[in-house]
Formats: structure tokens, C-alpha cells, sequence
């Protein structure tokens, strides 16, 4: 009996090997590069990290970000040549690399336009679907955008009204020369890649610079601006772009799986970002920033000084239909936001 019980063994095995169990096929992989300036470690990051997770899980390892921080892809302009050039298939931008896809993302950065984030926020929920449907003929997929907050001036001289700031040499992007603009007002801009505003700070090129508090705090900026004006200069919006050629080999099924998780990831960190920019606030004045804090008379001064230029980037920085259209809003704009 016992041999007879090797034998079926034996032959059990036999058959293994010739006919071994059905494996299942291998997962087919789509691995999306996407680059981002936000360092690792900082809240952006930290929420592109969720995101990137989250795909993982709901696709069973089919969807996988790499990601890739800092500036090893040069700034956000460089970032988006790489997405048209597929060294990238993905993008965690803010308004500068947005508005290279579509200039009328400019629009919701304009300098003192808007008073609060309820205003930016109702604007942008008004012309949410048409700037879909913009992105979308400009070859990629808007995942989300959430608004990151409000730049400030940072300085290495303390700036109270605009005739301060005449007297400093602003950093100004350089993918976007609005030279003409500030010269028209009297100021002087230097034209900077984003990835050298450090640089640049310590040689005494440029004396200031505006940001969100985050940014400032994340990418050290403050460390040779250490005062900061306590005046809403402009919003910050950002999001995650994905090239339609990769976005359309995901299943048709897990995309807008996809997109909820990534949109209530952002939603969440929407609803964050002005704590952070709070406790950047103060982890920043222990390190020697100074917060100066205007009076109503000179914030009266800026939003007087400032208005008169505004027309001057429409069609040059702000696509010039989007720039009519966020005008028309604000005119329009219910009461209860229009005061605030």
C-alpha cells in the first residue's frame, strides 16, 4: 500500500509539471512620472503621497505615480515642456505651470482682485466645467485644482505701501516677462527661473519676492526676506495635470474611481491649507520673520495704486476672454461675498 501511495504521489506530480496550475496573467502596469517642485516632507507633497497610495490600492498595483520632488526638473515651465515631450506624464502645478497649459488660470491670481478665499472660490466654481473642458483640448486631464492659499510679500526691507515696493527689485517669473506691466507702474522687475529665487536672494539680485507663507517657509525662501506684509497680494491655485495619452490607457472603469479619490484628498487638504499657512506663519517669526501688519488707509493705497495697471495683462498674462468673463463675475458677484 505504501508504495502504490508513492506511485499516485509521484504521478500527481508528474501531471503538475506537465500540466501546472493556470497563473494569473500579469497585471499590466501604468506607471505615470509625475514631477513637482514641492520638496518632500511639505504638505503638498505629503498629499500628492496620499494620492499616490490611494491609486495604488484601488487599482491592485495597476496605477502607479512615481513621483519626483524638488527641482530636478527645472522649474514649472520646464516641467510642463517635459509633459509635452512625455519625459513626464504627470504634473503637481501651481498657477505658473497651470497657466503655461491655459493662460486664463492667470486670471485667478491677479493682483488684488479678489478680497477672500470664499470670492476665489466662488469665481472658480462658476468656470470649473469650462476650463475642463479647456484642459482637456489642451491634451491633458485636470485631476483637481484647489487654491493654495495667499501670496504675501516677503522682503529683505520692510514693505508698508507701494512706493516701498518701488524701491526693490521684484522677482518676476521668467516664463511670463511682464516687464512692461510693472515698468507702467513704476517698479522694478527681475526676470528669475522659480528655482533661483534662493540664489538670487543671496546675491542681492532681487529683494522680494511674493509667496504663499507654505511656500516660503517650505523652500526656505523667508530665510533672506524676513519681513512678510500682511496684505492678500494674489491667490495661489495648484492641481495635478496627467497627459490624456497615458490618462486614456487606465481602465475605463477605474478612472473616475481615480479622480474621487483624488479630488476628496484635495478637498480635504483644501480645507487645511490655511492652517498651514498659519503655522507657517509662526514656525517662520521664530526663526526671525516679521509680520507687518497694514492699516485700512494703505491697503486703500494698494488696491488704488494697483487697479489702474490691471488691464494691462489682459491678453498678455490673462487669456483675454478668461479676463472678461472672472471680471463679469465679480461684478455679479452675490452680496453676501461681494462686502467681504
Amino acid at each position: 500500500m505504501r508504495s502504490f501511495a508513492y506511485v499516485v504521489l509521484f504521478l500527481a506530480s508528474s501531471l503538475a509539471v506537465i500540466n501546472p496550475a493556470p497563473q494569473p496573467e500579469s497585471i499590466k502596469k501604468t506607471i505615470i512620472k509625475l514631477a513637482t517642485l514641492a520638496p518632500r516632507g511639505s504638505p503638498w507633497f505629503e498629499m500628492l503621497e496620499n494620492v499616490r497610495q490611494e491609486w495604488l490600492d484601488i487599482s491592485d498595483g495597476r496605477v502607479v505615480l512615481k513621483m519626483y520632488s524638488g527641482g530636478g526638473f527645472g522649474d514649472e515651465s520646464d516641467i510642463i515642456v517635459k509633459l509635452r515631450l512625455n519625459q513626464i506624464q504627470a504634473a503637481a502645478v501651481t498657477t505658473e505651470g497651470l497657466g503655461v497649459i491655459d493662460k486664463g488660470v492667470w486670471a485667478f491670481s491677479i493682483p488684488t482682485l479678489f478680497k477672500s478665499d470664499q470670492q476665489l472660490a466662488w469665481v472658480r466654481q462658476q468656470v470649473h466645467d469650462e476650463f475642463l473642458q479647456r484642459f482637456d483640448e489642451a491634451g491633458v486631464q485636470l485631476v483637481f485644482w484647489i487654491d493654495l492659499g495667499w501670496s504675501y510679500w516677503f522682503s529683505r526691507v520692510p514693505i508698508r505701501t507701494p512706493d516701498d515696493l518701488r524701491k526693490l527689485r521684484i522677482y518676476n517669473w521668467a516664463a511670463v516677462d511682464l516687464q512692461r506691466v510693472w515698468k507702467a507702474g513704476g517698479f522694478n522687475a527681475v526676470l528669475l527661473s522659480s528655482t533661483d529665487i534662493l540664489p538670487g536672494l543671496h546675491t542681492g539680485l532681487i529683494d522680494c519676492f511674493a509667496t504663499t507663507p507654505l511656500m516660503a517657509a517650505s523652500f526656505q525662501w523667508f530665510g533672506r526676506a524676513k519681513n512678510m506684509t500682511r496684505f492678500k497680494w494674489g491667490a495661489l491655485v495648484g492641481g495635478i495635470i496627467i497627459s490624456n495619452h497615458v490618462w486614456d490607457q487606465i481602465p475605463a472603469d477605474l478612472q473616475p474611481r481615480l479622480l474621487e479619490a483624488a479630488r476628496r484628498r484635495a478637498q480635504s487638504f483644501q480645507q487645511q491649507v490655511y492652517d498651514f499657512d498659519a503655522e507657517a506663519i509662526e514656525a517662520m517669526t521664530q526663526y526671525g520673520l516679521r509680520v507687518i501688519d497694514i492699516t485700512p488707509e494703505e491697503e486703500v493705497a494698494w488696491r488704488t495704486t494697483i487697479a489702474p495697471y490691471l488691464m494691462l495683462l489682459r491678453g498678455t498674462l490673462v487669456d483675454a476672454d478668461m479676463f472678461d468673463k472672472v471680471f463679469a463675475l465679480m461684478e455679479r458677484m452675490p452680496e453676501e461675498l461681494a462686502g467681504r
